[in-house]
């Protein structure tokens, strides 16, 4: 005998068919989504934070001094603090002694070039360590793979990196591996050279090189140097953070689905298998136990307005037009027996009158 499945089972694997189809097929679409999500949130953070990185520079009235004095200066061996800054809390405590009401953020270019050159140069090295620890501090609440300040002429084939922020990972030196230290120059690629003549004050650009994606901001200009801001992500990492959104989005649409999938299996039991199991089980009653007044009864509390609503008054009727006949095959098959009855009767009496001993008249 054929194995038979349930009406139940047999929606609920076509729902589960639907569920994990429509999220194959969402699939592209949520991670296209989650691309261009990822992409925004990188772009307006970075833009953020290079913002943020001007904002801190220019919180100094004499930042443009202090660059241009970094820039001039970066090959005569600074006495500059990267990670730490126990010798510049120093350097500005004797600072201040010998320039008695100072106020580093509030000093002047005037009041800077006043200064004789050791003091010069220790307000720079105090200034350049501030700004380096908060580009550091940046770097590792933002997780972006590089931050830093750089320098270049008109040109903008080579690049000077001032400074260069670090959490810590990766040496200071001036190997491709390591966080670039003061002076640091490199030669630029073509898009970086063309996105650096492109850009005017205060505007950024989006560059993508070898699996990373640079954001640059123009600054200012010292002399003859522009100077600009960058930051960096791993284009990895953004991709990592894509399929992290893919898959978080994949697993909401899913459990979505599961309730509406589970809400509708409800509403279709409540409206449609449950009546229908009704009808079958008084179908199979009526076939054993033939009492259709009970049968008709149940079928009559199945109220639904629908065709399952037809389809039990269809049954009720076809179970009167059951009755009716089997009434009239009854009826039938009693007048047949007694008709068949009153054949074997008449032809017994004539039987009985015909001879029974041949010959009749043996004499």
């Amino acid at each position: 005998m054929k194995r038979k499945s349930s009406l139940v089972t047999q929606i609920l694997v076509f729902f589960i068919a639907g569920v994990l189809m429509t999220a194959a097929l969402s699939y592209f679409t949520i991670k296209r989504i989650a691309e261009n999500n990822v992409l925004r949130e990188k772009q307006a953070l970075s833009a953020g934070i290079l913002a943020d990185v001007e904002s801190m520079i220019r919180e100094y009235d004499a930042y443009e001094w202090v660059l241009g004095y970094l820039i001039e200066h970066r090959d005569d061996g600074l006495d500059l603090e990267y990670e730490k800054n126990d010798l510049t809390r120093v350097k500005e405590s004797e600072l201040l002694r010998r320039h008695e009401g100072l106020v580093l953020k509030a000093a002047s270019a005037q009041q800077l070039d006043a200064f004789p050159e050791e003091d010069q140069r220790a307000y720079a090295e105090i200034v350049f360590n501030y700004w380096l620890l908060r580009m550091n501090e940046m770097k590792r609440v933002y997780n972006a793979a590089y931050l830093y300040f750089l320098a270049s002429d008109d040109s903008f084939e080579e690049s000077i990196f001032i400074i260069t922020a670090s959490d810590g990972t990766r040496e200071r030196g001036t190997g491709p591996e390591n966080s670039y230290i003061l002076g640091k120059t490199v030669q630029n690629i073509p898009d970086q050279t063309a996105a650096f003549k492109g850009l005017k004050e205060g505007e950024d650009h989006l560059v993508y090189t070898d699996g990373l994606m640079d954001r640059y901001r123009y600054l200012f200009r010292i002399g003859d140097m522009n100077v600009l801001t960058g930051m960096t992500f791993e284009v990895a990492a953004i991709d990592q953070d894509v399929a992290k959104q893919t898959l978080q989005g994949i697993n909401n649409f899913s459990v979505l689905q599961i309730l509406l999938s589970v809400f509708c299996l409800f509403l279709i039991y409540l409206f449609a298998i449950r009546p229908l199991q009704k009808v079958r089980m008084n179908v199979l009653e009526y076939g054993d136990t033939k009492d259709s007044a009970k049968v008709k009864a149940q079928l009559e509390m199945i109220s639904s307005n629908n065709e399952i609503g037809e389809l039990a008054e269809g049954v009720s009727e076809m179970i009167t037009e059951i009755d009716e006949h089997l009434e009239y095959i009854q009826s039938i098959t009693a007048e047949k027996e007694r008709i068949s009855t009153e054949l074997e009767l008449a032809t017994n009496i004539q039987t009985s009158m015909l001879p029974h001993i041949f010959p009749a008249f043996p004499d």
